[in-house]
């Protein structure tokens, strides 16, 4: 199996990378600024050359303030890329699994939200994602859609913030009226990989099993690198001058993917467990 990696240089494009390697599959990586477009015509060419059986499109505009400030370049990150790779992967007979975002729920249900659940995006960043999951599977039916939420090592994850955060500062002020089902990137990738090697197809939510808000993640992830938890302190999102509107539930129910993938995705401490094992590892 051939793949070539969208964003390659980001969090999950790197985890992507290293997972299909270690699977001993041919893996291409494509990266860049945030922003910068590559042309259909060289990004096809690329493909071309390759001959892909898949294109996983990490590439994307996450940081939800700043897609808030510029929805035109969010439109044209993550909509208007999001087609010119889907368009590429028809002429070069390759199907696309799309990353997207559990963002475009706010739902307030006890066991998250499900594949036929109502949307309900409250800033740019959301719909301009969920717009980008329409443009994946009306290109192609058997292109694949994960709806997630990821955290690792050496990027611009909400882990990363948090370990910055007691290094820099000595504390964490973290959410406790957000709730949110996150998955090590790690993990992620290996179902991805795992995903595209079966041949799914359509829309899935793969995400941690649990639920969790912030604030408890952020004391467990600081307790398992090692330092106070107490250094942790609880905060309201409606008390933080944000410029774009925050869901309070992006909780996933996985169920589907566990049935059809036969598995049962990792609680939020085993995700835990294994960024810290990476972190202390590269540190």
């Amino acid at each position: 199996m051939k793949i070539i990696v969208t964003g390659s240089t980001g969090l999950l494009g790197r985890y992507f990378l290293k997972q299909a390697k270690s699977c001993c599959y041919e893996v291409f990586g494509t990266g860049g600024r945030a922003g910068v477009m590559v042309s259909k015509q060289s990004f096809l060419a690329y493909a071309n050359d390759i001959k892909p059986d898949w294109i996983v499109h990490c590439a994307a505009m996450t940081n939800v303030d700043e897609c808030e400030r510029n929805p035109q370049l969010a439109e044209d990150v993550n909509i208007t890329l999001t087609k010119m790779v889907c368009e590429v992967a028809i002429e070069a007979k390759a199907r696309v699994l799309y990353i997207s975002t559990d963002s475009v729920f706010d739902n307030n249900k006890m066991y998250g939200s499900n594949e036929t659940d109502i949307v309900s995006p409250l800033n740019i960043y959301a719909k301009s994602k969920l717009a980008g999951e329409t443009v994946v599977m009306t290109h192609n039916f058997w292109n694949l859609v994960f709806r997630t939420n990821f955290f690792g090592v050496g990027g611009k994850s909400y882990s990363d913030w948090i370990v910055n955060s007691i290094k820099t500062e000595g504390i964490v002020r973290a959410f406790n009226d957000v709730w949110w089902t996150p998955i090590y990137a790690g993990t992620l990738a290996e179902y991805g990989v795992q995903a595209m090697d079966r041949g799914m197809t359509g829309l899935y939510h793969v995400a941690g099993y649990d639920g969790i808000p912030q604030y408890e993640f952020a004391k467990a992830l600081v307790g398992a690198l090692g330092y106070n938890e107490n250094c942790v302190f609880p905060i309201s999102v409606d008390d933080v001058p944000l410029l774009a509107k925050r869901p309070k539930d992006t909780m996933l129910d996985t169920s589907k993917f566990e049935h059809d993938f036969d598995t049962l995705l990792p609680y939020v401490s085993q995700s835990i467990d294994a960024y810290a094992e990476e972190y202390k590892h590269v540190h």
